[in-house]
């Protein structure tokens, strides 16, 4: 799956906040739990998006049959090598592209500071935060009916190889300067 957070980055050319794909810029970070057995959590961040269906994606998956590795995962998206300092991230939206295997169950967090995460010699990250939320703050949860209608979701494209009808692409995107501080965003964001 690819997946982008689209929104300004603080201080454009005219003084102003500058749109644009900041999880693409060269500086960012990005991490996941697990290596998977395709590309790195690195190529999330390929700008343009690869051609590689298989080394330009990450999945957490064991084999080439697509075997999940079992759990919950995580990828992270560290921004603070694309702001010049004393600048900021403002997101307003998230968009996730996956494929014919996706999930809406998912959570996106942020938190100001850097993550507790230790990288592994693959590539992949572990939290060394332990389970707790404290310093998260919670975005969108899909598991909460109150937060869906935020989500938009686009299909195209038709996965080969299956009987049955599977779209290629299944586009979710999160907007994230709609509704106010529900119940699902913790920690006062």
């Amino acid at each position: 799956r690819q997946q982008s957070t689209e929104g300004r980055r603080t201080g454009g050319p005219d003084g102003g906040p500058a749109e644009r794909i900041v999880s693409r810029d060269a500086g960012v970070a990005i991490l996941s739990d697990v290596r998977g057995n395709l590309g790195p959590a690195s190529v999330l961040r390929q700008d343009p998006p690869g051609t590689d269906w298989i080394g330009d994606r990450w999945q957490a998956a064991s084999d080439m049959g697509g075997t999940a590795i079992g759990g919950s995962h995580w990828i992270l998206v560290d921004f603070a090598g694309a702001v010049p300092p004393g600048g900021a991230v403002e997101a307003t939206r998230v968009s996730l592209d996956w494929e014919t295997a996706y999930a809406n169950d998912y959570v996106v967090e942020t938190r100001a500071d850097a993550p507790p995460v230790e990288v592994r010699p693959d590539g992949s990250g572990r939290d060394t935060g332990g389970d707790g939320p404290a310093g998260w703050c919670r975005l969108f949860d899909g598991a909460d009916a109150a937060d869906l209608p935020r989500r938009t979701t686009v299909e195209s494209g038709r996965s080969p190889g299956v009987k049955a009808r599977m779209p290629l692409h299944v586009v979710h995107t999160i907007d994230l300067t709609a509704g106010g501080a529900g119940p699902s965003r913790r920690g006062g964001c």
